[in-house]
C-alpha cells in the first residue's frame, strides 16, 4: 500500500489505527464508477468506510461487501447504521445487524 497520510494522521480505536478522514457511501449514483475511486482511496491509505442499512436500500452495504471482496476484510474499518425504529427491540436490532452482517459480506463490522 501506498501511503499518502502521516503516520499521525491515523488514530486509534481499540487495537485498530484508523485514518481520521474516511469515505462515505451515502447518495453514491454510481457504484460502478465509485469502486475505482474507493479501491484507489484505499490502496492510498484511506482505511475507514462508513455506510448504514438505509442507504440506498441496503445496496451501499452490498457496495461495501464488493470492496471487502476485493481488497479483503482486514484493510477496512467499517461503520454501519441502523435505523432508529429498530432500537426499541432487541429481536430488531440482531435481525437489522445480520442483515447488514450478510449485505456487508463480514462476520462483524468495526462500529
Amino acid at each position: 500500500m501506498l501511503e499518502f497520510y502521516d503516520p499521525s494522521d491515523y488514530k486509534n480505536i481499540g487495537s485498530d489505527k484508523v485514518l481520521a478522514v474516511g469515505l462515505g457511501t451515502y447518495a453514491i449514483r454510481s457504484y460502478d464508477k465509485a469502486f475505482d475511486a474507493f479501491i484507489y482511496a484505499i490502496t492510498h491509505g484511506v482505511n475507514l468506510i462508513d455506510t448504514a442499512e438505509m442507504y440506498d436500500g441496503g445496496r451501499a452495504e452490498e457496495f461495501v461487501g464488493r470492496l471487502v471482496k476485493d481488497v479483503g476484510r482486514d484493510a477496512l474499518f467499517i461503520t454501519t447504521k441502523m435505523l432508529p425504529d429498530r432500537l426499541d427491540d432487541k429481536d430488531k436490532i440482531v435481525r437489522a445487524a445480520e442483515a447488514s452482517l450478510r449485505r456487508l459480506g463480514v462476520t462483524y463490522v468495526d462500529l
